[in-house]
């Protein structure tokens, strides 16, 4: 009604000037809300990029731990120590098994009889526990 009255009272040139302050002032506050915005959307994004970063370096920390605790741990040295000494007995196995395949020839039977007679099967078996751990 206002903008009727002022047209119609022949006062063109106030309703221009009233539109102009109008256009300013609605660009002014979208240049405020534009940058308002624009920080929020910035600051919301180095929050969640912090945060992500601290439960990262979070769950780093907590996983060493969980390893040094682990490795330092009784259980971790017997097992250690029972794989070693498999180990140094699969060895010892093995290598009488080779001399005396060397020393029989091409003979397969009695190259499995060896081979079964030596117990590398029921050595594996028995430290089989350690191994899998």
């Amino acid at each position: 009604m206002q903008f009727e009255m002022k047209i119609l009272n022949g006062s063109t040139m106030e309703f221009f000037i009233y539109i102009l302050l109008n256009l300013v002032t609605s660009s002014f506050l979208v240049g405020l809300l534009n940058f308002y915005l624009k920080e929020k959307i910035k600051n919301n994004i180095n929050k969640n990029v912090q945060e992500s970063e601290h439960r990262l370096r979070r769950d780093l920390q907590k996983n060493e731990n969980d390893f040094n605790i682990a490795a330092s741990s009784h259980m971790s040295t017997v097992i250690f120590d029972k794989h070693v000494e498999f180990v140094e007995l699969y060895y010892s196995n093995v290598l009488e098994v080779f001399s005396e395949i060397i020393e029989s020839g091409n003979d397969y039977d009695k190259l499995s009889k060896l081979v079964g007679s030596r117990g590398l099967r029921s050595l594996r078996l028995k430290y089989a526990v350690w191994l899998t751990l």
